[in-house]
């Protein structure tokens, strides 16, 4: 909508220029001129504010486009009311054309300048986010997961709400590729990551933390929810032939869940979720075991059976 108002703002000032060709007044022209110019860039100032993000060199941008659109409506008439009429030529000749030139440079600096500085805030954004971006599943890398997770427990505690974690692992992983060849084993990764980014929420955080190893953060969600949402998980897998291997190729995955418990760091809930990850492989894989609490791995339960699996 913005970029035909801007087209029909320019069309209309055309005809009406055309028009008061045909006239001896000047002041017309004149702030026509200076009027279609300062649309133009009060719609562009209104394209940037609905822009979904924005930094602080977008503001900056938005506010120089804004004074550029609020001196071409202005000026025209402060030269206008203090000279009297005018024609084109004597407001070309006046005080106030050359405030416009010096104006129009500055902001015009100013606004190229500010221009680079977005291109250059874009691109390092899009690296930093490509760096933190497995390439293989296009989950968040190990790294800035575990920095997601801190801030989520921070976040946890502030709040006084719930959170959980699920360590997920792809079963017999190594038979895959040495069997199947690594490609297939890739296919199997990819299929994996993509079935948790399906299968959880955009409050949640996901995380590729090893070869053939993933992490979930489940906000506000107990442990019996994180347990309901791992079954989920592990049974949509297990029905899921890999892609690239035929109908035959049906993978598993064991899964370990824990509950994060005020005062706790992210280290020692990972390693309540992993020691049940172990006792889920130790049982058989292909299943969910969770901790119910912090402390030995005598309270590690399989959440299908209820019974202690270590």
């Amino acid at each position: 909508m913005p970029l035909k108002a801007l087209s029909a703002a320019v069309l209309i000032t055309a005809i009406l220029l055309l028009v008061t060709n045909f006239t001896d007044n000047q002041n017309p022209r004149l702030y026509l001129t200076n009027s279609c110019y300062g649309l133009m860039s009060a719609i562009i100032a209104l394209m940037l504010t609905r822009a979904s993000q924005q930094q602080r060199v977008d503001r900056a941008i938005l506010i120089l486009i804004t004074l550029t659109a609020v001196q071409f409506y202005v000026r025209p008439y402060v030269a206008i009311g203090v000279s009297g009429p005018m024609t084109t030529e004597q407001y070309h000749d006046s005080p106030f054309y050359a405030l416009l030139l010096v104006t129009v440079a500055l902001l015009a600096t100013s606004l190229a300048m500010a221009l680079v500085a977005a291109c250059v805030s874009d691109q390092l954004r899009r690296l930093a986010t490509e760096s933190s971006r497995d390439h293989l599943t296009g989950l968040k890398t190990r790294r800035a997961f575990e920095n997601d997770a801190i801030e989520m427990l921070e976040k946890a505690y502030a709040e006084n709400e719930s959170l959980s974690v699920i360590v997920a692992d792809i079963d017999h992983f190594k038979r895959v590729n040495d069997e199947w060849g690594h490609q297939i084993g890739d296919c199997a990764i990819a299929s994996f990551g993509s079935l948790l980014r399906r299968m959880v929420r955009a409050s949640d955080r996901v995380g590729r933390i090893g070869g053939e190893e993933f992490c979930i953060l489940v906000w506000q969600c107990e442990l019996e929810g994180a347990g309901r949402l791992a079954e989920r998980i592990r049974a949509t897998f297990a029905q899921s032939p890999v892609e690239e291997g035929g109908d035959d190729l049906l993978l598993t995955a064991s899964f370990g869940v824990a509950q994060w418990e005020p005062g706790e760091g992210y280290g020692k809930l990972f390693a309540r979720a992993d020691r049940a990850l172990y006792a889920a492989k130790d049982a058989g894989r292909d299943r969910v075991c969770s901790s119910p609490r912090q402390g030995g791995g005598a309270s590690i339960v399989d959440i299908a059976t209820g019974r202690t699996a270590a």
